[in-house]
């Protein structure tokens, strides 16, 4: 009589069936659930992160109605001030080749009404001209302690042409981000 011969399959052996997904499958289903999670995360969180997202902040966008821009209140009891918000303004400084950014946040104060409707209603030269001074700077200007203060004096002077006079426009910048 013949003997029975039992062979076993080394699933690493050429020919042999896989028992289940493979490991390479896995991680890739593992390494996309967590991109979706973290642009889910990125989206629902990260308005919160880059600036004026306070409840007050929220409701006025809100009541407002407007993307980038809102007219808010003077912070000193809504005495005729009105201001043009511009947010998340994203800037590659003078020679960053697109390695390093520049994220701001503009507030232009205007104590004139028909200015600030002279503005809203060019806003897009407003925002060209923020634009363009945000990234008229190297990252080594950018990196002095000053910069901001002196970005602010930068914005105010060339806003302050739009209008026809420096003097009345106050620039705020409360977000100013360089990395």
């Amino acid at each position: 009589m013949a003997e029975a011969k039992v062979v076993e399959l080394d699933p690493q052996a050429e020919g042999a069936a896989p028992k289940g997904p493979g490991k390479g499958l896995m991680i890739g289903a593992l390494a996309g659930a967590v991109v979706v999670g973290l642009g889910l995360g990125a989206a629902v969180l990260g308005p919160r992160f880059a600036g004026g997202s306070t409840p007050a902040a929220k409701e006025e966008t809100h009541a407002e109605g407007s993307g980038s821009e809102e007219l808010m209140a003077d912070a000193e009891g809504g005495k005729g001030g009105s201001a043009l918000k511009l947010e998340n303004i994203v800037v590659n400084p003078t020679g960053s080749e697109g390695v390093h950014f520049l994220m701001a946040s503009v507030v232009i104060d205007i104590q004139n009404k028909e200015l600030l409707d002279y503005l809203r209603s060019h806003k897009h030269i407003v925002e060209d001209t923020v634009l363009e001074t945000l990234g008229s700077h190297t990252m080594e200007w950018l990196s002095r302690p000053t910069a901001r203060k002196e970005m602010k004096a930068n914005l105010t002077r060339d806003v302050g042409k739009l209008v026809g006079d420096p003097s009345i426009v106050t620039v705020y910048l409360p977000g100013f981000v360089v990395q």
